[in-house]
Order: C-alpha cells, then structure tokens, then sequence
C-alpha cells in the first residue's frame, strides 16, 4: 500500500488512528488526515517517531503559525528584495497536478542576497514561502478535486562556482533551511531534478546529505550536462518548458528561453 489517503493497509489505517487520537485536542482544521500520513510516511508509519516528529512541529507552530503566514504577514523590504530574486516562478502544472518551479540557482548572486537580509528573518522567509505554496496547494485542489500536497522543481546549476557559495552563512542558511524543511514539511516535494551541476557539487551534496531522509534522496535526480531533459519530459509536457529546458515553449518574441516567465535579475548592489 502507498500510504496515501484511499490507498492504506490496515496497518497504517491503526496508525493513523492512533496518532488522531494522541492530538485530538491540539490538532486544527489543517491537521487533516493528509497531512497526519506525510507525517507517518516520513517515519515509515513508526507511531512512536512521528508521535515524536509531529509534536516537535507543534512546537515549532507556536512560533511559526501557518495561518499567520499563510494570509497575514507582510514581507519586510529587505526580504522581499531576496524573494524577487530567489523564489523560483511556477511554470505550471506537472503531470500529476503538482505545481512545477523552475530555480536557476547557478544565475544568482547568493552571497549578495544573504548580504540583504539578517540571519533572524530567514526562517520566517522560508515559512512563509513554503506556507503560501501549501496554501496555494490547497486552492488548486479545491479547484481541480485532485488533491495536491508536492512539489516539483527543477534547479538549475549551469554557471555554479565556488565563489557564489564559499562564505559561512551560505552553509549556515543552507543547513537551517533543510532542517527546517526536514523537519516540519516531510513528504512535500514529488521530484528534484538537479541539472547542469559542477565538478564539485557531489562534495557539497555529501556534507548535506546526512540531514536528508531516506524519502527525500530518492527523489533528488542528479544530472551533469546530459540526460536531464528526457527524463524531465516523463514529468512535465513539452509545453509547458521552455525549448532551452526541452520543451517547446517560446516567449511572444520567440526567445527560447522565455525571460519573460524565467525574471531573474543576477546582479544588484546589496547593502547591510
């Protein structure tokens, strides 16, 4: 059985029963049965470790609430400075409903953009993207009568060097926003294709890796300079990719990259 919703062995159905009725008197409106099972599956349904999981992100809710920043809270100017340069645009819809975002990583000026923004107001960042996307989720099954919970992503690394990443608090950001990401939003991501990476990227992915479950390994899709685009098609129809990712799709002017969807500004002047 999968593990999903309309899909559990009697096992998991206990188990999700069970781990109900620990939280029945904390759990809210967007503690759903879906969300309980990302949970379970992230711990491989072991009741005793998502109990221990799930109570561990209520009391990261306390500081966190997703209602809050699901709907109320306002980017500071600094932070949305980072946002416009960072937060990688939705192309659509993958085969499966899951929204699809493009990040070209390798463009950007990643210690410029660090430079912009405290290391205090990061978490917040990175709860609401991922709140506002969840809700965003949320519509489109609404919508659709599909229900959406995953991600998936391309980044792309073409243009990658040391220079862009080499600096402490690039680790340091890297390193809370996975486990913050690990640790509250398990199951939430379909496929990773990680394209176009350097010679040196299987070293830093190695000092990451440990802080990676099982699950979320799995469904990272490593490719050098070949490969990717085949592979990417499986998931994404031609359409909705621009040409220069394998697809077919062009800006109005023919640009085959389509930088009018892909806006990303690569240089500015950071301040602190």
């Amino acid at each position: 059985m999968s593990g999903y919703l309309g899909d559990l062995s009697p096992s998991q159905e206990q188990a999700l029963k069970e781990l109900r009725e620990i939280f029945k008197d904390e759990l809210l409106p967007q503690h759903d049965d879906h969300l309980l099972l990302q949970f379970l599956r992230a711990k491989k349904f072991d009741l005793k470790k998502t109990e221990d999981m799930f109570r561990r992100h209520l009391e990261f809710r306390k500081e966190f609430p997703e209602e809050y920043f699901a709907k109320e809270y306002q980017l500071p100017k600094n932070i949305a400075i980072l946002r416009d340069l960072l937060l990688p645009p939705v192309l659509g819809y993958d085969k499966d409903g899951c929204p699809v975002r493009l990040g070209q990583v390798g463009r950007q000026d990643i210690k410029g953009g660090l430079c912009c923004v405290r290391p205090s107001e990061l978490p917040k960042y990175i709860v609401w993207f991922l709140d506002t996307d969840k809700e965003a989720m949320r519509k489109r099954s609404r919508e659709t009568g599909v229900h959406i919970e995953k991600r998936t992503f391309i980044v792309d690394l073409e243009g990658l060097n040391l220079m862009h990443i080499y600096r402490r608090d690039v680790y340091e950001m890297a390193l809370a926003s996975l486990k913050l990401y690990e640790n509250n939003y398990p199951e939430n991501f379909k496929v990773a294709f990680i394209i176009n990476t350097p010679s040196f990227f299987h070293c830093l992915f190695n000092m990451f890796k440990p802080l990676l479950s099982e699950n979320t390994c799995e469904r990272l899709k490593i490719y050098g300079n070949s490969g990717w685009k085949e592979a990417i098609l499986e998931h994404i129809d031609a359409d909705l990719l621009p040409v220069t990712y394998g697809g077919t799709r062009t800006d109005p002017d023919g640009d085959p990259s389509c930088p009018s969807l892909v806006k990303f500004r690569i240089h500015f002047k950071s301040q602190r």
